[in-house]
């Protein structure tokens, strides 16, 4: 899977889907010591590894809190 945050959505492609998940659509985003856990939908989430945003996790935060406020 590979994860991409684009500035109108969360995507999620791998070799024979791709995912958009509209940050409109995202209702919380919670940090844990090992994710970032995007929930929607009142019960479904997706969980972004923080082992794919490596050294990157700083700037994945302040992206979400841009989005999302």
């Amino acid at each position: 899977v590979t994860y991409r945050l684009a500035e109108d959505a969360l995507m999620l492609e791998t070799a024979v889907s791709v995912t958009r998940l509209s940050w409109d659509a995202v209702e919380e985003a919670v940090e844990t010591a090992d994710m970032f856990v995007l929930h929607f939908a009142g019960r479904f989430a997706y969980y972004l590894p923080k082992r794919v945003t490596a050294s990157h996790s700083a700037a994945v935060r302040h992206f979400l809190r841009a989005r999302l406020g």
